[in-house]
């Protein structure tokens, strides 16, 4: 008979056949079965493993159950602890495994052993109530799950279940079991969605020193919460980090001599790295004898810059009528008088002679004696400086991110999934300086202080504003006075052309900026190989993909080219906001600002292009019947009709200054109802997740390059051309679905959750086992999607690819490529997703009770349990089914070199001054970083950062090459997206300010102030309008030094009256190699 209980022989059990049972009702006059009683049992622990599936999985460490490797001695010493295993915790002993062999991967884990133990093995399982029938009578048997440690291969009984891993005797630290339930990913995606990255407490980053070769630091006892889990300890951290510096060579710096013996050289830009050649002056007078006549006399030394005298006796010969320097030599060939041949000449003179210095520090040499007053050229290597980020990872582990060395660094992005603690700048020269400016947490009392501190500090600000009446009012200042912070354009006179750029704080000459679009569609990453990391191969049963069998086709597929535009036209009188973009932010000079009132930022808009829009699925012959670009109707003029490939192809011009700068949508539609959506993004800066989604790709292309020629953001499918409908349709209009990015809603998918099991890695396959297929010309799309806190699937698709089902065999496995390979945590589950129009295709699965085929074994415990089966028919509300799991594998990236170069192409410069490379690159580990190197037509190379600005001391005009450098591990690329430009800025020679004007109340004095820059060529004048409108120059009164390098606060004045208004105008004038800047402009009528 069927049905027979596997342990006790005469008992039966019909559940794991019945699994959707969730109680016995009984019936009056029937009999009851022992069979119910035990399918009671288990429906009632079916029921708890559910539940307890929410909050933790088979093989989670409850308590305890730690593992110690000692590889030298070969053993495994194993705690006892509690295992969350089959829907209960449960205790296991200590166990020490000796003679292991630690080479490749070791899984350590529990074996759940089952035991029946019966009336005839315990006397005590018999009737206990004195006087009835059953006294003594044998009752029922007693099943005893137990667990004991154990391995995969050393033959136990029972089910094992994987608890720790050793990789080549190494213990990878994953998450804590608890880290990994579903509660505490709900929990955790709350907090780093809301929150991301930050200090609780603590964490301080302290430089000690240098310790060997390395910098020491210390990181203070603290709590952070890093991907949403929290990292606790009580003792400092020390880290040691290499410090690795760059040099540049400074070529020929000239200093003076100073008396005449060993004296000290403070070199401008240090610190010394090495000094490559010191040349002092030095004087000699020795004794030539006179060679030929109409000849040459040589000299005892080489790199004679002067000869002061010749003298035969008391006869002197002079230079330029007698003689010349010709290569070191006295040259006699000139036509006036010369000494005969033979004679003995008396000669002074002084020459150059490469000497080693003394001694040496970081910022001074010691040199042997010269001629006083004599020059000194020094060639050396500097120290470049460099700003590093001290990080914590996910574990709580630092990590030392480096940034890029240069003579104005800027700080590095730190990595997604690492926590900043604090800047390092590091000038080589000693300690370096420590910024600890982590993001930290703020209670609500925190909150609270800071709100009623801004209160009292606003209400200081309107006293302020009372007593100055400077800002926020029309005219700018009503007592005489006037300021601009230069923070933006609303203080200029907009009626008087000026051409000054404002931005920062800071005042300077303005950039005419040209971009050069590189002609690069690929996304960039290192070359790779795939690697299965997460499998379920057991198969028992077939499953409809579209088990509610929803025919709605799949959107058919539009390419936006190009499909990204970093850079917007700028609705603004001045340059001020477009030479910031290539400005950025300017290191090294910070200027104390208060800002006070509100800024009016300049509106942002795309610029005009005309954009290549392709389609394809459309019917043969169907007519394209509307367009949109961010809800507006630019529908072609010309009737565009689907070829027979149902290939449609149009350009789409946008107009300037008509969209404001974002992501927008592009839609289209035919008259037989096909649909298609595409994206176009124009900002000036476009985050990684923006670029992710809008190079999601639905073509299956093999490993190992990630090449997308083409942006592509929906599915192809061809959509056949229905029969003609006699009532006429509405005509389209803009959409609101959510289907325009591939989410439709009338769609049926079947899913499957799953994590990485130690890495976070990058998605780059999955492979699906197909038992049935319906119409071979419709396909089945596969998704990688995020899930939400409840772990079911969102919208949010991270990767996407298109199976053309005339390529599948029946029965074997088909592996399908994720062209954009997304990084994925692994603290978090992911879906891999499958849906199709038809009706017939099916997945292999694995249910319990099942009877594998090709394994030739029934199926007794879920095949995959760090993740769920799922499906819906609507593709928002989804149904776990916890008693089977799909037939799947997810395959990873496991990248074959750690560098490569990536030729983007040239450009040609003209005129220009600063260069910028604009880029989106996601950097999803430690070790990935992408640079960019530009080659002049010298060869010179030079490393930008993307969005890094580079001044140049001269204007250029030559071709440069491009090239990207890529850098990752072995599980991490970066990705270097489309859509790359260089901005090419030509700095203007001269510029000038023009003040909005100001009462002066017939005052005699006008003091205007001003912390300026002006480095030796370059100017700034100052001059006052007056009454009869022309300007009046206003001389340099008085100078303060600053304290940050070069700069001064000056001030100029005019001792007499101009009228009852003025303003003030100011010019600059520079050159690349020197730039002027100008902040807090001050001035009062007195």
């Amino acid at each position: 008979m069927a049905f027979e209980h596997p342990l006790v022989p005469g008992a039966y059990d019909r559940s794991s056949a019945r699994p959707n049972d969730s109680s016995l009702i009984f019936r009056e006059g029937q009999f009851l079965q022992g069979a119910e009683l035990n399918e009671m049992q288990a429906i009632a622990a079916r029921q708890a493993a559910r539940a307890g599936s929410l909050s933790s999985r088979d093989g989670d460490r409850v308590s305890g159950a730690g593992l110690q490797v000692n590889v030298g001695a070969g053993t495994l010493q194993l705690q006892e602890g509690e295992i969350y295993i089959d829907g209960d915790v449960r205790p296991v002993v200590a166990a020490l495994f000796e003679g292991v062999e630690f080479s490749g991967t070791l899984d350590v884990g529990v074996r759940l052993m089952s035991k029946n133990t019966g009336p005839e093995d315990d006397p005590t399982l018999v009737g206990l109530a004195p006087g009835t029938e059953a006294e003594g009578e044998g009752g029922a048997c007693r099943e005893e799950k137990s667990l004991v440690w154990a391995l995969p291969d050393d033959g136990g009984e029972g089910i094992f279940y994987p608890v720790h891993r050793v990789i080549g005797g190494v213990l990878l630290d994953t998450s804590s079991p608890t880290e990994l339930s579903t509660t505490m990913q709900a929990i955790s995606l709350y907090d780093v969605q809301a929150r991301g990255h930050y200090i609780v407490e603590g964490c301080q980053v302290t430089a000690l020193g240098i310790d060997g070769i390395a910098q020491a630091f210390s990181i203070a006892g603290g709590i952070a919460n890093i991907n949403g889990f929290k990292r606790q300890r009580e003792g400092a951290l020390r880290l040691l980090a290499e410090e690795g510096w760059a040099t540049a060579q400074i070529d020929a710096e000239f200093h003076s001599v100073e008396g005449s013996s060993d004296f000290w050289v403070d070199i401008r830009q240090g610190p010394i790295d090495s000094v490559v050649q010191t040349l002092i002056e030095r004087e000699h007078t020795e004794a030539v004898t006179k060679g030929v006549a109409g000849g040459r006399d040589a000299l005892a030394f080489d790199s004679v810059r002067e000869i002061l005298s010749v003298k035969v006796g008391s006869t002197s010969y002079q230079e330029g009528q007698s003689w010349q320097l010709t290569a070191d030599q006295i040259d006699w060939s000139l036509s006036g008088d010369e000494p005969s041949s033979g004679s003995s000449m008396t000669v002074s003179y002084r020459y150059f002679e490469a000497v080693q210095p003394l001694d040496t520090e970081l910022y001074r040499l010691r040199l042997p004696a010269g001629q006083d007053g004599g020059d000194v050229q020094i060639t050396y290597k500097k120290r470049l400086p460099r700003i590093d980020l001290v990080c914590l990872d996910q574990n709580g582990v630092p990590q030392y991110v480096h940034g890029l060395p240069h003579v104005r660094p800027v700080v590095p992005a730190a990595p997604q999934h690492l926590l900043k603690l604090a800047e390092v700048h590091n000038s080589f020269d000693g300690v370096p300086a420590v910024i600890n400016n982590g993001t930290h947490n703020f209670t609500f009392d925190a909150i609270a202080a800071m709100y009623y501190r801004l209160v009292q500090a606003l209400d200081l600000v309107a006293l302020n504003r009372l007593q100055l009446d400077i800002h926020d009012k029309e005219p700018v200042a009503k007592k005489g006075m006037f300021v601009d912070s230069f923070v933006d354009d609303r203080w200029r006179d907009a009626g008087i052309s000026q051409n000054a750029a404002t931005r920062e704080g800071l005042l300077r000459a303005p950039l005419t900026v040209t971009v050069h679009e590189l002609a690069h569609g690929a996304i960039e990453m290192l070359p790779y190989e795939v690697e299965q990391v997460v499998e379920q191969t057991t198969q028992t049963t077939c499953k409809l993909i579209n088990r509610f069998a929803n025919h709605t086709p799949f959107p058919a597929k539009m390419t936006v080219i190009p499909a990204v535009d970093y850079w917007t036209d700028i609705d603004e009188t001045w340059l001020s906001a477009v030479s910031h973009r290539v400005y950025g932010d300017e290191p090294g000079t910070v200027v104390e600002n208060s800002v006070v009132g509100e800024a009016e930022e300049p509106a942002e808009f795309i610029r005009a292009k005309s954009l290549v829009i392709d389609l394809e699925g459309f019917g043969d012959g169907e007519k394209l019947e509307k367009v949109f670009f961010d809800e507006v109707d630019m529908t072609p003029s010309d009737d565009l009709i689907g070829d027979n490939e149902g290939k449609i192809s149009f350009n789409l011009d946008i107009p300037s200054n008509t969209f404001a700068a974002g992501t927008k949508l592009i839609e289209a539609y035919g008259e037989g109802g096909s649909r298609a959506y595409g994206q176009h993004v124009g900002q000036g800066m476009i985050t990684t997740r923006t670029m992710q989604q809008i190079t999601t790709t639905v073509l299956q292309l093999p490993p190992p390059e990630v090449i997308i020629r083409e942006v592509i953001t929906e599915v192809p499918v061809p959509v056949p051309v229905p029969e003609p409908d006699p009532t006429p349709a509405p005509p389209p209009t803009p959409s609101n679905n959510n289907d325009r990015d591939g989410s439709d809603g009338d769609v049926d998918p079947r899913g499957q959750t799953f994590s990485w099991p130690f890495h976070s890695r990058h998605c780059a396959s999955a492979t699906l086992w197909f038992c049935h297929l319906g119409d071979p010309d419709v396909p089945v799309l596969v998704e990688i999607r995020e899930l939400d806190e409840s772990g079911y699937p969102t919208h949010v698709s991270v990767a996407r690819t298109l199976i053309d089902m005339n390529t599948v065999t029946i029965g074997a496995p088909h592996e399908c490529f994720f062209e954009s390979l997304p990084y994925l945590s692994n603290t978090r589950q992911w879906a891999l997703i499958a849906q199709t129009p038809d009706p017939e295709h099916s997945i292999s699965a694995a249910e319990l009770g099942g009877y594998d085929e090709i394994n030739k074994r029934k199926l007794t415990a879920q095949p995959y349990t760090n993740g769920v089966e799922l499906e819906s028919s609507n593709n928002s509300t989804w149904v776990p089914i916890h008693s089977s799991d799909l037939t799947f594998k997810v395959g990873a990236a496991l990248f074959t070199l750690d560098t490569a170069r990536v030729e983007l192409g040239s450009v040609s410069l003209d005129r220009c001054s600063d260069l910028q490379v604009a880029a989106t690159c996601d950097l999803p580990d430690t070790g990935c970083s992408v640079l960019f190197e530009i080659t002049r037509a010298n060869s010179e190379k030079i490393l930008l950062q993307p969005f890094e600005n580079y001044q140049f001391d001269n204007w250029i005009t030559e071709d440069i090459s491009v090239a990207a450098i890529l850098k990752g591990t072995a599980y991490a690329s970066p990705r270097l997206f489309p859509g790359i430009q260089v901005r090419e800025g030509s700095m203007a020679e001269a510029a000038n300010y023009v003040s909005r004007a100001f009462d002066t109340d017939g005052a005699l004095r006008f003091p205007v102030r001003l912390k300026q820059y002006v480095p030796s060529g370059s100017a700034v004048s100052v001059r006052l309008r007056q009454a009869d409108g022309s300007f009046v120059d206003v001389p340099k009164k008085s100078a303060e030094i600053l304290q940050i390098g070069g700069w001064e606060d000056v001030t100029y004045e005019l001792d007499r009256a101009v009228g009852s208004t003025s303003a003030i105008e100011i010019e600059l004038t520079g050159a690349p190699a020197v730039r002027p800047m100008l902040a807090e402009l001050r001035a009062t009528a007195i």
